[in-house]
């Protein structure tokens, strides 16, 4: 006689749930590579089924009726890993749940990049649900035996098992690696805290790589639904304190400078080894090529990107913060409206302006206009009331006679800010004209630099307008770029392969310097307080450490951290810090 367990086999529903299984690994392989992460055949093979396994286990948890549930969460899952596959295409990192969810992440830009980013292999997150859909829509129409209990708790048992034992074997073979690396004490310990250390608290890939999807997600999932603001404790307040006590103080500053109007133009994707190269035409960048070498500038053609899922967003919160974005999430988005040291509070006594050519929602701006300590937020709305048309002009164009109209009218000294777009991925904004360029590696590559020697052109006629008014001799210009941009396989953009500096060009500063040294964006800010002749003792100079400091380490650590340059204690601690102090409003408790 036969045990209840295999009497009235459900056939279909198995044979559906192994399609499911089949279509989400499948799933889970595609972007797994597509976001490079490279396991032996055997253990890429362990580390889809766990995540296969945890996910389908809605399949024999839910009622008879709702087993329809699993092809919306394979839709669901196909539609997330194909997002983040063109998020990690485009910045090497991939999205937050906070950020996906939250509108202020979508703009014109965000459209026009993905429809510019999709690739024939991206339609496998369509096609693998699509079969499962197909297959279900066939199977329901036929009636099958009703799954008993027992099979129910079988599979869940295993399921649960087979998931814990694939997670103790990834970390037991971390444990014997450790091990034979010389960590010989508490083995097992150390491998299970590498591994398992940021849940709750997620970082991106790493913790892909180490937890597998599954629990990665939960652990976003924990970090999205727990309170905004952490509560630190003693040992992380007082490594916070020690941290900023032991800053460097500055060495260098240029006191003839404290008096001068600040404008600092923030460039939207401004590869630094793009200036001054030489095309069809000649010197695509004329403009800032004749600045470099202008008495009185100083400047680094080799700061490494810094940014993380904030993008432009959090190269504009660095340089009028000091510090570095959050590990997880885009801290303008998440943290906007936190206390935050700034330029603009550090220059209270001074009307500070900031002219975007965005709507001011977008990535939060409206809220960190303010929260940054600007007294005046101008938009593409404000443009265009002033008759500055982006279709006629070009962004870039718009923007800078807005800024120009702007400035005439400030009372000096001032700080104005102006951060560009026109060199925004696609690359198809109005106004751009064509240059021709036929000395490129595609149309990719062709479009960047029509972009770049459109805004080369527009910063010239800028500072043109600047010197008709008086303006120019009297304040010190910063030209900075917000992150780099990748302008090889536009289905690789920025995922490690090339690693574009950025630039720092600061005029009219009184000194004239070019210098190499490997630097991060953190060290904009108290490069500039430096150059300012800001030495007030005991003010918040940044994270990083200024550029005109002898001390300067010539090193920094990117995004995904990796050390380029030299390397030094204080770099390792730089983001650690920067998370605790956003995370926690550690400026605001300093007040109460």
């Amino acid at each position: 006689m036969k045990s209840s367990l295999f009497r009235n086999v459900p056939y279909r529903s198995l044979l559906f749930y192994a399609v499911a299984c089949v279509v989400t690994g499948a799933l889970l392989l595609t972007f797994y590579t597509d976001v490079s992460l490279t396991l032996k055949p055997l253990y890429m093979c362990e580390f889809i089924c766990m995540d296969v396994l945890a996910l389908l286990s809605l399949y024999w948890i839910a009622p008879s009726r709702m087993r329809g549930a699993t092809v919306c969460l394979v839709w669901l899952l196909a539609l997330l890993l194909g997002a983040n596959s063109m998020y990690h295409r485009y910045w090497g990192s991939l999205l937050s749940v906070g950020t996906i969810f939250n509108p202020a992440s979508y703009n014109s830009f965000v459209t026009g990049a993905v429809s510019n980013m999709i690739c024939a292999r991206d339609l496998l997150y369509l096609l693998f649900p699509a079969l499962l859909t197909i297959l279900w829509m066939i199977m329901r129409r036929r009636k099958d035996s009703v799954i008993a209990l027992a099979w129910r708790i079988t599979a869940i048992t295993l399921s649960v098992l087979l998931f814990f034992a694939a997670g103790f074997m990834r970390v037991r073979r971390y444990k014997i690696y450790l091990h034979d690396i010389g960590f010989t004490e508490r083995p097992w310990s150390l491998a299970f805290d590498i591994t398992y250390k940021t849940f709750g608290t997620p970082s991106g890939l790493n913790e892909l790589h180490r937890q597998g999807l599954t629990v990665y997600s939960v652990s976003q999932l924990i970090s999205a639904l727990t309170p905004r603001h952490i509560t630190l404790d003693d040992s992380q307040r007082e490594s916070i304190r020690q941290f900023i006590a032991s800053s460097p103080s500055p060495t260098v500053t240029l006191a003839d400078n404290r008096d001068k109007n600040l404008i600092m133009i923030i460039v939207e994707s401004l590869n630094a080894d793009y200036i001054g190269r030489n095309a069809d035409h000649g010197d695509i960048t004329p403009t800032l090529s004749s600045l470099l070498t202008a008495e009185g500038t100083i400047s680094n053609l080799n700061i490494i990107t810094q940014t993380g899922e904030g993008g432009s967003s959090d190269g504009q919160m660095m340089y009028n913060t000091g510090l570095l974005p959050i590990k997880s999430g885009a801290a303008p988005v998440k943290f906007g409206d936190n206390t935050y040291p700034s330029l603009a509070h550090t220059f209270a006594d001074r009307m500070s302006v900031e002219v975007i050519p965005e709507p001011r929602h977008v990535w939060n701006h409206d809220v960190t206009s303010v929260s940054y300590g600007y007294r005046r937020l101008l938009d593409k709305k404000d443009l265009l009331a002033a008759g500055h048309d982006e279709n006629v002009r070009g962004a870039d164009g718009a923007l800078f006679d807005m800024a120009t109209q702007i400035a005439d009218t400030l009372s000096r000294p001032f700080l104005l800010t102006v951060p560009t777009i026109s060199m925004h991925y696609p690359y198809t904004n109005p106004g751009v004209p064509s240059q021709g360029y036929t000395m490129c590696a595609n149309d990719d590559e062709r479009a960047y630099m029509d972009a770049l020697n459109y805004f080369d052109t527009e910063l010239a006629r800028f500072l043109s307008s600047l010197r008709e008014r008086g303006l120019y001799d009297s304040s010190v210009i910063i030209i900075a770029s917000d992150h780099r941009m990748n302008i090889g396989d536009p289905n690789t953009r920025i995922n490690g392969e090339v690693n574009h500096p950025i630039a720092f060009i600061a005029l009219n500063t009184g000194i004239t310097r070019r210098m190499d040294q490997v630097a991060g964006q953190a060290d904009f800010y108290p490069t500039v307080l430096d150059i300012m002749g800001v030495d007030t003792p005991g003010l918040w100079r940044g994270v990083g450490t200024s550029m005109l400091d002898p001390s300067h380490p010539g090193g920094a650590i990117d995004t995904r951290g990796r050390l380029h340059g030299n390397g030094h204690p204080r770099l390792q601690q730089q983001r650690d810090i920067s998370d605790l102090i956003i995370n926690s409003d550690y400026f605001s408790t300093l007040s109460d």
